[in-house]
């Protein structure tokens, strides 16, 4: 399954990258790009004055956020990191596919009705950051057929990593 394609990070731009020494996401700052397939970047962590060179898959700008918008629902712990913070509606099941299951059937282990009013209220609430990186790891239908609760999410390697980092940021429980 392939993962969807971002703009790739400038130099001089805030991002969190994964820190090859311990395989976590730590807050650096982009020093190169290169021009060459595979696209990999040089950043340097602000804890260390390390300079790495990472593969832009292992690298996500600060400033990223959920391609569309989700109003902030209200204060809480999020379901994945456990963070006290706002939080979003996540929608399991996203929006954008909701049409393929309306009057058909859910994907395969979820119980419930294919309707409008199931699918706009099945979800967790999850903090931005944890909500922007569920919608970096997969592409929307993905996302419905196959990471469709907060249990299949937090089994995947990508968002396990996340949400070991997201822990250790202001905010965590």
């Amino acid at each position: 399954m392939g993962l969807r394609l971002f703009r790739v990070a400038q130099a001089g731009e805030a991002v969190l990258a994964v820190l090859q020494e311990d395989g976590e996401w730590h807050e650096a700052t982009v020093e190169e790009v290169s021009a060459t397939l595979p696209r990999m970047l040089v950043v340097r962590f602000r804890q260390w004055p390390k300079l790495q060179s990472t593969p832009a898959t292992e690298v996500i700008a600060v400033s990223a956020s959920v391609d569309d918008a989700q109003e902030e629902v209200q204060h809480g712990a999020c379901e994945l990191c456990k963070c006290k913070r706002r939080l979003t509606f996540h929608h399991l099941i996203p929006k954008e596919t909701h049409h393929r299951f309306v009057g058909n059937s859910l994907p395969a282990g979820l119980d419930g009705e294919p309707t409008r009013i199931f699918l706009g209220s099945y979800g967790a609430n999850l903090c931005r950051p944890c909500h922007s990186q569920v919608h970096r790891f997969a592409p929307n239908l993905t996302l419905a057929k196959h990471f469709n609760t907060v249990e299949k999410l937090l089994q995947q390697p990508y968002i396990e990593r996340w949400v070991q980092y997201a822990a250790t940021r202001k905010g965590a429980a």
